[in-house]
């Protein structure tokens, strides 16, 4: 049985109270613990992978325009730059999917900043410019909202066969 979105959301907020540091849990490996909290179970070979096995992937306005962006959604940062991309992801038009969080709530969670300052945030992931579990906004550089395979998002979705290639409705960046 797939957990809700809600109860991983739920288990990220948790989470970010616990004070796991990047070096313990990674944000691949941060969405993954928050599933298995919630009762499920999913396992990526990292960001790359996870966002081109999402059910669902568009841009962060697309998701807001669909409403797509709930609770547990996954949220992505796509760079402008393939430098980093692993070989087998080159060329296949998607680019480089390099750090993933998960959608909590608008203000769900207050978390402290880089500069020390405590703020509302929407969003929780494994940062490694943070070193550690935090609390971040949506203008923090996310680009694109994904639903997972693993995780009943309560619209049907998360049901569906996982294409082996975008379908052309998939917005891209």
């Amino acid at each position: 049985m797939k957990p809700s979105g809600k109860s991983v959301a739920d288990a990220a907020v948790r989470a970010l109270g616990i004070g796991y540091t990047y070096e313990e849990m990674d944000c691949q490996a941060f969405v993954e613990y928050c599933t298995k909290q919630a009762g499920g179970t999913m396992r990526y070979d990292g960001s790359n992978d996870m966002a081109r096995k999402a059910v669902w992937l568009g841009t962060l306005e697309n998701a807001k325009a669909e409403g797509k962006l709930v609770l547990g959604a996954g949220l992505l940062i796509q760079e402008d730059s393939e430098e980093n991309l692993p070989e087998k992801y080159r060329g296949d038009g998607l680019g480089d999917f390099s750090h993933v969080g998960l959608y909590v709530g608008p203000d769900a969670v207050t978390d402290t900043d880089k500069q020390g300052k405590r703020r509302s945030c929407d969003v929780v992931h494994s940062s490694a410019t943070m070193g550690r579990v935090a609390g971040s906004t949506l203008q923090n550089g996310w680009t694109h909202a994904g639903d997972f395979r693993e995780i009943e998002y309560g619209d049907g979705d998360s049901a569906a066969p996982v294409p082996s290639t975008p379908p052309s409705s998939q917005t891209l960046g």
